[in-house]
């Protein structure tokens, strides 16, 4: 039995992803066709595939020609059709009746899709998995990354279906709340999370081998301990007990992130943060204050004044946290103020 329901929606990128009509402007790279089949082909053998049209009219039958003719129809379970005006974000019910025709629970549908605002969003919204199609490498919209994961190209689909989704926005926050986390809290965690996200784009665009979904799920999860009353006595500090609290949820990669976000983990050869994901938001959280975007020395010295028992560690770290940031601006070719200036313009940004 196949695990989980894959939805395809027929948009205009995807369209021309899979067959290859990028129009004469495009400088798209078309994947070859013998790989756009194997794609599909591996990813029947694990779940059932259906089409998404929202044509008013009956399913174009250049839908199902063009999948015959790429060869991959064989590979399609059905195209569903599903004409309405209004957008899915304002109708929960469009998801409930695909569900019923669908005969699947909600967390085991995940919908692929090129339209942020609209699919994504409203899958999210009824609890569905969500993997935006994002060939330009778009900012989401207001920074807040709701989709569980997301794909440039078509030849990276295959590789991302064979991994665990991260936990989704929605749970996140419900651990939080679970968790009588403060709202004060709360703020930080996505400030962390969303400077996280854009300095993973930022490297990104530079060519480097990073995830920006995985960077903000680590901004939002990395003090998911941190107000836990047991730090009273636990002799562990909110880094450690958030490794032991995600690892229990099958989170290892987050774990580390949250094990390696503490100030001092820098000093410490098996606590310094090593992927660029952990490197992100250990950095992330040093120029938030609070739910304000600041410099590196200002946050330095506000946790010394905040933390004085701790401020000869902190101390301690300064150059490593120095040199972080310099292998980060030296990676974008910014300088430190030029930096915090274009993640300001990207946290202000509505598209």
């Amino acid at each position: 039995m196949k695990d989980k329901k894959i939805i395809i929606n027929w948009g205009e990128q995807l369209i021309e992803e899979i067959n290859g009509d990028y129009g004469q402007k495009s400088k798209q790279e078309k994947p070859p066709a013998e790989e756009i089949i194997k794609i599909f082909e591996e990813l029947s053998a694990s779940f059932e595939i259906y089409i998404l049209t929202k044509n008013r009219k009956p399913v174009p039958s250049y839908i199902k020609k063009t999948l015959d003719r790429i060869g991959i129809g064989e590979f399609i379970d059905d195209i569903k059709n599903v004409g309405r005006e209004q957008n899915i974000n304002q109708d929960i019910q469009f998801f409930r009746k695909l569900e019923e025709e669908l005969n699947d629970r909600p967390d085991n549908l995940v919908l692929i899709s090129e339209d942020f605002e609209d699919d994504i969003m409203g899958a999210c919204q009824a609890g569905w998995q969500t993997v935006w199609f994002n060939p330009k490498n778009k900012l989401a919209p207001g920074v807040m990354a709701v989709q569980n994961a997301e794909f440039a190209s078509l030849l990276q689909l295959n590789q991302m279906m064979d991994v665990e989704f991260l936990p989704g926005y929605q749970t996140i926050q419900n651990w939080y709340q679970e968790k009588n986390r403060s709202l004060r809290l709360w703020m930080h965690v996505q400030l962390v999370a969303g400077v996280a996200y854009i300095l993973a784009n930022l490297m990104k665009e530079k060519g480097m081998d990073v995830d920006p979904i995985l960077a903000q799920r680590g901004g939002l999860l990395h003090d998911i301990c941190k107000l836990d009353k047991r730090n009273m006595v636990f002799p562990k500090d909110h880094g450690q007990m958030g490794y032991a609290w995600l690892k229990k949820r099958n989170q290892p990669i987050l774990a580390k992130i949250s094990e390696k976000h503490i100030l001092n983990a820098i000093l410490y050869p098996k606590r310094r943060p090593e992927t660029w994901e952990e490197k992100i938001v250990y950095f992330a959280d040093k120029i938030s204050e609070e739910s304000t975007l600041v410099n590196l020395n200002t946050r330095i010295e506000r946790l010394k004044r905040r933390y004085p028992t701790h401020s000869k560690s902190i101390e301690e770290s300064i150059n490593s946290m120095n040199a972080l940031q310099n292998e980060i601006t030296e990676v974008l070719g910014l300088t430190e103020d030029e930096l915090l200036a274009e993640i300001r313009k990207r946290m202000s940004q509505t598209e």
